[in-house]
């Protein structure tokens, strides 16, 4: 779903199944349509004044499907960033997998509920409306 169509009208599959080779192209492909690192790298002048000081990013630091490594890379540049600075904030949970949405607030000591995820969210969303 992430590849540029094939002759069959299917996506290009990014690696052959039967003999593991990575189709270059296709990887090229995705790192220019949805590699966020790279997007915002590339991009940072313009999207930079749009999400200074909105980006928080929660990720248990042993992601089922090893994304804390790439979440590592961005917090990495966007500490870099100048002209507007990222502001971003980064939570990592020790020993947490994939959809970890953060610590709570209501109850130290435990993950953020679905619900309390949509509550913080829903404040967050209305406070930067009044402004």
């Amino acid at each position: 779903m992430f590849s540029p169509l094939a002759e069959d009208g299917y996506a290009q599959p990014i690696w052959n199944p039967l003999t593991g080779v990575i189709d270059r192209d296709v990887a090229a492909y995705w790192r220019e349509h949805y590699d966020l690192n790279r997007i915002l790298q590339r991009d940072w002048s313009r999207l930079g004044p749009k999400l200074q000081g909105k980006l928080h990013i929660a990720i248990g630091d042993m992601d089922s499907y090893y994304l804390e490594q790439a979440v590592y890379l961005l917090e990495e540049f966007l500490k870099t960033t100048k002209s507007p600075p990222a502001n971003a904030t980064f939570e990592y949970g020790r020993k947490q997998p994939h959809c970890w949405t953060g610590s709570s607030a209501e109850r130290p000591g435990e993950r953020m509920s679905n619900a309390e995820f949509v509550r913080v969210a829903a404040r967050y969303l209305a406070a930067r409306r009044s402004r």
